[in-house]
C-alpha cells in the first residue's frame, strides 16, 4: 500500500471580498471618477481649441512664405490675397475659416480639421482703428467663403517682405487677432496674432472663453 498523503494544516480557506469591502471599492471608484472626468474634459477642450489655433497659424505662415515668392496683382501691393470669414458661433469640423487666392498653396482654404466633435466660437479683431471696405460677395466666393459668412469678413494680404496689410483696415499700425474658444463659452481660448511691427505670427492663450476680448499670454510660433 502507498504511504498516506500528509495533510498540510497550514493551508487556510481564501475568502472573497465582503459586502462592506465591495461598497468601499465602489465608493472609491466613484470619487476618483468624479475627479478625473471633469479634468479630462477640460484637457480635451483645451486640446481641441489649441488644434484649431495651430492649424490657423500654420496655414497663415504658409501663405506668408508663398507671398515672399509670388506677387498677386489682385492684391495690389502684396502677394497672397486672403479673406477671413466673419464671426462664427458654432463652427464644427469642415467649417471654412479663411480662403486664399492668387497663390498655389497646398490648400486654398483653411478648414477646421478633426476635433473629436468639438464646436467653436471664432472671431477676429484689430487692436486699434476700424474695419471698412469689407470684401464683396464676389471676393468671398472666389476665396470659397460661404455666403452666410461673408458679412463681417476681412480681406488682407502678406507683402513680399512678410508683413500683413489690408485695404479693409484704416489703421495698419495695429495687430490682427483671430480668437478661438469653445462654442459653449467656456475657457480657455486661443488667439492667433499677426503682428503689425515684426510681421510675426504668434499664438496666445486666455483663461476665459470670451472672444470679444484678447489673449494675455503669447509665444511665437
Amino acid at each position: 500500500m502507498g504511504r498516506p498523503v500528509p495533510i498540510d494544516r497550514s493551508r487556510r480557506w481564501t475568502h472573497g471580498y465582503t459586502l462592506v469591502e465591495l461598497l468601499v471599492i465602489v465608493a472609491v471608484i466613484g470619487i476618483v471618477g468624479g475627479i478625473a472626468v471633469p479634468t479630462f474634459q477640460s484637457v480635451l477642450q483645451r486640446e481641441r481649441v489649441g488644434s484649431v489655433a495651430y492649424e490657423t497659424a500654420g496655414w497663415l505662415e504658409e501663405a506668408r512664405a508663398l507671398s515672399a515668392r509670388e506677387v498677386n496683382p489682385d492684391a495690389q501691393a502684396g502677394g497672397c490675397a486672403i479673406v477671413l470669414s466673419g464671426s462664427l458661433s458654432a463652427a464644427e469640423q469642415g467649417a471654412v475659416l479663411a480662403g486664399l487666392t492668387g497663390c498655389a498653396a497646398r490648400s486654398s482654404q483653411l478648414r477646421i480639421g478633426d476635433t473629436w466633435g468639438g464646436s467653436f466660437r471664432i472671431a477676429h479683431s484689430i487692436a486699434t482703428g476700424a474695419i471698412s471696405n469689407a470684401p464683396s460677395a464676389a471676393d468671398c466666393t472666389a476665396a470659397g467663403i460661404p455666403a452666410g459668412q461673408c458679412a463681417g469678413s476681412l480681406a488682407l494680404f502678406f507683402t513680399p517682405r512678410g508683413m500683413w496689410s489690408s485695404d479693409s483696415v484704416q489703421n495698419l499700425q495695429t495687430d490682427l487677432e483671430i480668437r478661438i474658444a469653445p462654442a459653449d463659452g467656456g475657457g480657455p481660448k486661443r488667439c492667433v496674432r499677426l503682428s503689425s511691427i515684426l510681421g510675426s505670427i504668434d499664438i496666445g492663450e486666455g483663461a476665459d472663453g470670451n472672444v470679444t476680448t484678447g489673449c494675455e499670454r503669447y509665444g511665437q510660433l
